[in-house]
Parts: structure tokens; C-alpha cells; sequence
């Protein structure tokens, strides 16, 4: 993702480029730096084709930058000899180009400006093989997904009491190669408990993922490897399964429901790891008015340190 060194000497920020991003010093743009000397809009910056571009929406005559200018009054926006190109004003506030890679998916609170990405994203909504989705409990493993709404760019989200916009570049992005498939043999599952975290093997593939979703996972995996194991008999209700989760470290002040969030983070964390199949990592059913799931992996697939 690219990124930018923004302010004066002494008050400099780091801020990641949308595809488009608004610097200047109005609340309205992208990068605000607070400065009565910086216009209120100042410049544009945008990804076009592979690499940034830049163009200046006031103060022309006092603006300096590098880059060829190109069509309408944008300007290239490239490093040379392994120096970050810079745009500037005389009084001191400058715009540095520190990351020229392109832009990434992202969430931005409209109201602070903070911003999501990578793993902070995890925490708000899902990441599938095909892309982003609005975190939804009733949407859990065993299902395509093919129903479910993918985030679009410019969309307004309201997540955990902010309101959050999407920025979803248009052009391809990065993808992450296969390891692993849920769905083939070969596939071997050890969990570290002191580490609390989780590795899955497959053939010479190697994916670990950590962290609090390690937890529901080990709640699982002990509920195959202790005592006889027969499929059928292996699906948890959600309470028992929140209990084991508690024992395992779970948060003491969560609900029931916290479980579905966790699976769908561990679903996210796969998918990024570079894992696909992740729907057949659980299978649920409903028992009366309540759902029990349980791991799709047998015994000798499974090992607890």
C-alpha cells in the first residue's frame, strides 16, 4: 500500500494513499494537515495504470514537485535514484512519497480519518477468497457465500458505533497464491497451546496463523482427540463450545455469539495466509432452535502440543 510522509519539520505524519487521495488543510480531504499556510485544497494524488500521479488544485505557483507533467495537469509521481520524490510549499509543509506501491483495500472512520487495513480490517468485516463482506453471524462455514454482499467502493458502513467508508481500488489487486486447500488430502493440523498458535500442513505447504481465533480452534480440535471419535458424535453446541472456550482463554465478559465472530476470523486469517477452502473447515447443523458445529478433520489429522 502506498504511503506518504506528510506536515512540517517536527510534526510529520505517516498516511496510506487511497486511489485517490485529497491533501489539504479542510476536514473534508483524505490527509489533512493542519496548517493555515496549506490550502484549504491543495493537491490530488492518484494511482493511474501502475504507478501515482499528482496534480495541484491551488496555489500552482508556489507548489514544487517533481514528475513529468502528463495529461490535464498531472504529473508523474516516481522515485529516482532511490530518492522518495517530494511536492512542497515554500512556508515548510511538504508531501513525501515513502511507499510507491499500489493502494489496497481500506476502511476510513469518517469522522477521525483513522484507517483500516490488513489485519485491523479482520476485526470489522470478512475477508472470503473472492473479496470482502459485511461480517454477517448468520453467514457461517458451510456455505458458498455466493449470497453474500461484497463491500464496493465509496460504500458507507456503520461498524461497532463509527462510520466507516470503503475504499476499494478498481484496478486488479495482489493475490496471494494458494498453499493449502481445506477441501484436498494430505492435510495436517498441529496447535501450539503455550504459543496459541495453530499450523496447517499440507504435502511441502505451510500456513500458521495466532492469536485469539487459535482458541475456539483448539476448543474444537480437543473435542476430536479426546475419547472415542466417531463423526457423528462430533458436533458442540454452542454452549458447550463457549465453555471450552472460556476454559481455553476466551474472554470471560463475552457471549455465546462472540463464537461466530471468531470463526469468521479464522476464516479471514486463512484466506489471507494464502489458504482456500476455508467453508470445509467446520460444518454445522441445527439442533432444536440453536446451531452445534464441529471440526471436519479427524484424529490422526490433528496434533496438540
Amino acid at each position: 500500500m502506498g504511503k506518504i510522509l506528510i506536515g512540517k519539520p517536527g510534526n510529520l505524519r505517516q498516511f496510506e494513499l487511497m486511489e485517490t487521495t485529497l491533501v489539504g488543510r479542510h476536514w473534508q480531504c483524505n490527509a489533512v494537515i493542519s496548517n493555515i499556510e496549506v490550502p484549504l485544497y491543495w493537491l490530488e494524488i492518484r494511482w493511474l495504470s501502475d504507478h501515482w500521479t499528482w496534480r495541484c488544485l491551488s496555489s500552482t505557483d508556489r507548489t514544487r514537485g517533481s514528475g513529468t507533467v502528463t495529461s490535464n495537469g498531472w504529473r508523474d509521481w516516481r522515485s529516482k535514484n532511490s530518492i522518495a520524490p517530494t511536492i512542497s510549499l515554500p512556508t515548510g509543509a511538504s508531501i513525501e512519497l515513502i511507499d510507491p506501491s499500489p493502494p489496497t483495500f481500506q476502511l476510513q472512520d469518517q469522522y477521525t480519518g483513522e484507517q483500516f487495513k490488513d489485519d485491523a480490517l479482520l476485526d470489522l468485516v470478512e475477508l472470503t477468497n473472492d473479496g470482502y463482506i459485511l461480517y454477517d453471524a448468520e453467514r457461517e462455514d458451510g456455505q458458498d457465500g455466493q449470497d453474500a454482499k461484497f463491500l464496493q467502493d465509496g460504500a458507507l458502513l456503520h461498524i461497532k458505533g463509527r462510520i466507516l467508508r470503503v475504499w476499494r481500488p478498481k484496478g486488479p489487486q495482489p493475490t496471494k497464491v494458494p498453499l493449502i486447500s481445506l477441501s484436498a488430502s494430505g492435510l495436517f493440523l498441529t496447535i501450539d497451546c503455550e504459543l496459541l498458535t495453530a499450523t496447517f500442513t499440507q504435502h511441502d505447504a505451510e500456513v500458521t496463523i495466532e492469536g485469539s481465533p487459535v482458541r475456539l480452534l483448539l476448543t474444537y480440535a480437543q473435542s476430536v482427540v479426546d475419547g472415542p471419535w466417531v463423526e457423528s458424535d462430533s458436533f458442540l453446541a454452542t454452549s458447550v463450545a463457549f465453555d471450552g472456550w472460556l476454559s481455553n482463554g476466551g474472554h470471560a465478559d463475552s457471549e455465546p455469539k462472540r463464537l461466530a465472530w471468531e470463526r469468521a476470523k479464522l476464516r479471514s486469517l486463512l484466506v489471507k495466509a494464502g489458504v482456500v477452502g476455508v467453508n470445509n473447515l467446520f460444518e454445522r447443523r441445527r439442533d432444536g432452535a440453536s446451531w452445534s458445529h464441529r471440526l471436519c478433520l479427524s484424529p490422526a489429522m490433528i496434533t496438540i502440543i
